[in-house]
């Protein structure tokens, strides 16, 4: 008898699933939007991952033109009991743009693209499924610019969002961010579609709650079709420069150590900085780059700005600083030679995780040689392929921590460094090995085992992790309980669910 009633129940729910796809797909056709299914000859291309260590399969990947047809995707989505997600430029370290899992209705934003300028306000109006070589080329054809990465693939949607749905949602650093801010500190209003499709503005002065939620956790409230955006004067000159060394453990402990105290001293904002750790040439040591942009005054001032850590390392194996001058072509520089969008990133399998180290207790000397000496060591033993990068955030003159922390949902406004831990399979193909996640995992626990029991560290959603433990802490911080509340009130049904998102 119990076996016959556990068939029942599993025809019935067969059932109840093709009926609910059904009505999903009428409601779709009556939308007119553009829908590809599991089945469909282009359907294998369009739900592939960037990161190939994930492999979902949506129930639907739509492709709305207009903030109606997005409207009528998230509402055919609810009310058909489907999780909906949106994808942008689809770099989701942990494929979030597919939704984290099987059978969800993917929101491909790229044929909202559009990118307008407003010379009397100074405001740009971007479509979340623009690239961002593309918004860099068209804005600095009015001169103009705003704070986003190098990627010039990612989608603006995307930026914020290797892990989110929209622009705004995580951050958004770049390497002008100490000068202007995280690219969400430039935003002045969303158009939103929310959990049960209406479409909304969110700004600081209509619906404030919503816009203070999407300013660091967005994915979990809506789907931004587009943005308003301050804009900044191009600088007026600007170069990418970068330095490089092959040093053993304790010298590149001392050297990172120099690399904090040299932030906190007070650098420049014009100055983008990152430190770059990478295998060495032999066991024992380690490949170390310190790299970015200068946006300031020609003549000595970079040389000025730079001195006080150089003096203080050995003589690099090499450096160079390049460009014509202009902001644009440095920006091309830091992107890998081009702003085309034409083609692509290729695809990779790979591992990440993140640090954000705060200015009031940076990583100690000896913390500092524990993580070189596991770099310098087992980095080289290894099978994978790694980078860490230590991106400047902080400082004095940081105007992403001039911000008050409870101005935005994003809890990290005290950070001195970014530092992202990325490993990937030997030929960048599946499958990632397994001692893969113990190299990186092993490497953050070299700095922070070797830290206080309670040092206040957080983590960047942007190099999202889904196998951390108190997560909701780590990326939101103390703003996690008022996310919760919020989540009650713009998205009750749970339309927007997927993994690290707010429950």
């Amino acid at each position: 008898m119990a076996h016959t009633i556990s068939r029942t129940l599993v025809a019935l729910a067969l059932l109840a699933a093709v009926h609910g796809q059904s009505d999903l797909k009428s409601a779709l056709e009556q939308s007119g939007v553009r829908a590809v299914y599991p089945g469909s000859g282009e359907f294998s291309s369009a739900s592939a991952s960037f990161n190939k260590r994930y492999n979902y399969q949506p129930a639907v990947i739509t492709y709305p033109t207009s903030v109606e047809q997005v409207s009528a995707i998230v509402k055919a989505g609810g009310e058909n009991n489907y999780n909906v997600i949106a994808r942008s430029g689809g770099h989701s370290y942990i494929a979030a743009g597919l939704g984290g899992k099987d059978g969800e209705v993917v929101v491909d934003m790229s044929g909202m693209a559009s990118i307008t300028y407003e010379d009397s306000t100074h405001l740009a109006t971007i479509g979340v499924g623009a690239r961002l070589g593309s918004v860099a080329s068209k804005l600095n054809q009015h001169g103009r610019a705003i704070p986003h990465g190098n990627c010039a693939y990612v989608g603006v949607g995307g930026h914020q969002g290797k892990y989110s749905m929209s622009s705004h949602s995580a951050g958004g650093f770049g390497i002008t961010s100490r000068m202007w801010g995280l690219l969400m500190d430039s935003i002045e209003e969303h158009t939103v579609v929310i959990a049960n499709g209406t479409i909304v503005t969110a700004s600081s002065s209509e619906n404030s709650d919503l816009y203070w939620a999407l300013l660091g956790a967005g994915a979990s409230f809506g789907i931004t079709t587009s943005i308003a955006v301050k804009t900044y004067p191009v600088p007026s000159y600007s170069k990418s420069w970068n330095y490089d060394w092959m040093m053993d453990a304790s010298t590149a402990a001392q050297a990172f150590v120099d690399y904090q105290s040299w932030i906190l001293d007070g650098i420049p904002q014009e100055l983008g900085v990152e430190g770059w750790f990478s295998r060495g040439d032999s066991l024992g040591q380690i490949h170390v780059q310190f790299h970015g942009m200068w946006n300031g005054p020609q003549g000595d001032a970079l040389d000025n700005a730079l001195r006080p850590l150089l003096s203080k390392l050995p003589a690099p194996r090499s450096n160079n600083i390049e460009g014509d001058g202009t902001f644009i072509d440095a920006l091309r520089l830091r992107s890998g030679g081009s702003l085309d969008t034409s083609q692509p990133d290729s695809s990779n399998t790979f591992y990440a995780k993140s640090l954000m180290t705060p200015e009031s207790e940076v990583i100690s000397p000896t913390a500092s040689l524990n993580w070189m000496n596991y770099l310098a060591n087992e980095g080289f033993a290894t099978s994978t392929g790694w980078f860490f990068q230590a991106e400047a955030y902080g400082g004095p003159n940081s105007q992403i921590n001039a911000r008050p922390v409870d101005s935005t949902a994003f809890a990290s406004r005290s950070t001195l460094l970014t530092i992202q831990l990325y490993s990937y399979s030997a030929n960048g193909q599946p499958s990632y090995p397994e001692e893969g996640y113990a190299f990186v995992d092993g490497a953050a626990a070299a700095i922070v085992d070797s830290m206080p029991s309670d040092w206040a560290y957080g983590t960047y959603l942007n190099y999202p992790d889904d196998r951390l433990d108190n997560w909701q802490q780590l990326y939101y911080g103390q703003h996690y309980e008022r996310l919760s509340e919020l989540k009650d009130v713009y998205d009750p049904s749970r339309v927007f669910v997927f993994p690290l998102g707010v429950e």
